[in-house]
């Protein structure tokens, strides 16, 4: 018979049972009662996404100035780079002079003070969720401007010349419309494409189309470390009576120029497409209720970006 051990049969412990401990001081208190309260949904800060597009139709021409011969004549327009209105007054005083013709598809009010609501606004501002009047500033942390030049045909015999782009912070760049390509290359923070039109006499000849990019940071250009905490980077927004560019305002020049001096032949008339892109940063809500800027939804908060505003280079 095979030698089997005796195992000691061991207890079963039982499962402890956890008592759930009672704040004996909750009845001693009275009930209390409960206001109900709408939730907060508009947030401090918010970010928004705007895209403005526009052509225009572009043709310079040669200035004789009422001199005897003829000189090349320097087209150009100028853009408000961080405001939520593109366009100042006499944005296109440069390239309507000695006959020239600069028109847009879509007319355009320049921004001037007192603020109108009749002024050309970036999309989405003023229309849709009106954040214009649902905060008191707005700050432009990012613009992308795509500008593309394509030649039309020419009654006069042209010659090549270059689509160019000059970011600047002053309101004037110094440059005129007498200024050669000469004065072009020697401006900092240029971009220039080659842009070749056809006339009637050379019809077989293909016209070569001219597209330049621009990005534009307002803190890395104006050297500021933060934005929330320069309010001259900012627009005032809320009212037309207080509305207003910012103070720190960025520019950029877009322009023509012939490619050599001593050829009295202009640049070719051209198809100018402009789009506009903006990051904005709308703060300050208002809560004015009489006003229709009440606590509305928006449903972009700031803080719930992707990476925060540290990927808006804030």
């Amino acid at each position: 018979m095979p030698y089997r051990r005796n195992y000691k049969k061991r207890p079963i412990k039982k499962k402890r049972i956890l008592k759930k401990r009672f704040n004996n001081k909750a009845k001693y208190r009275n009930q209390v009662a409960r206001i109900a309260r709408p939730l907060n949904v508009k947030p401090r800060s918010a970010v928004q996404n705007v895209t403005y597009y526009n052509s225009f139709r572009c043709q310079p021409v040669i200035n004789d100035n009422g001199q005897v011969g003829s000189k090349q004549q320097n087209y150009f327009i100028k853009l408000n780079l961080n405001s939520i209105w593109p366009f100042d007054t006499g944005y296109r005083a440069s390239a309507q002079v000695f006959g020239q013709v600069c028109n847009p598809n879509d007319a355009i009010e320049p921004y001037l003070l007192p603020v109108t609501d009749l002024m050309t606004t970036m999309p989405n501002v003023r229309d849709g969720v009106n954040l214009f009047n649902q905060y008191s500033e707005c700050c432009v942390v990012g613009t992308k401007v795509t500008i593309v030049a394509t030649p039309l045909e020419n009654t006069q015999s042209v010659q090549m010349g270059y689509l160019y782009t000059i970011k600047h912070s002053q309101p004037n760049t110094g440059l005129s419309t007498t200024s050669t390509i000469n004065d072009i290359n020697k401006m900092p923070y240029r971009k220039m494409s080659k842009l070749q039109g056809v006339s009637q006499q050379t019809s077989t000849n293909i016209g070569t189309a001219a597209k330049l990019i621009v990005t534009h940071s307002p803190k890395r250009f104006n050297n500021v470390k933060d934005l929330r905490d320069n309010h001259n980077m900012f627009n005032k927004t809320g009212s037309n009576t207080a509305a207003q560019k910012p103070g720190e305002a960025d520019y950029l020049t877009i322009g023509c120029i012939p490619s050599l001096n001593g050829l009295d032949k202009q640049s070719t008339d051209f198809c100018l497409q402009l789009r506009v892109e903006q990051k904005l940063l709308w703060t300050e809500p208002l809560e004015n209720l009489a006003q229709g800027t009440g606590n509305y939804s928006f449903p972009w908060p700031a803080a719930a970006v992707a990476g925060g505003l540290y990927a808006l280079g804030m």
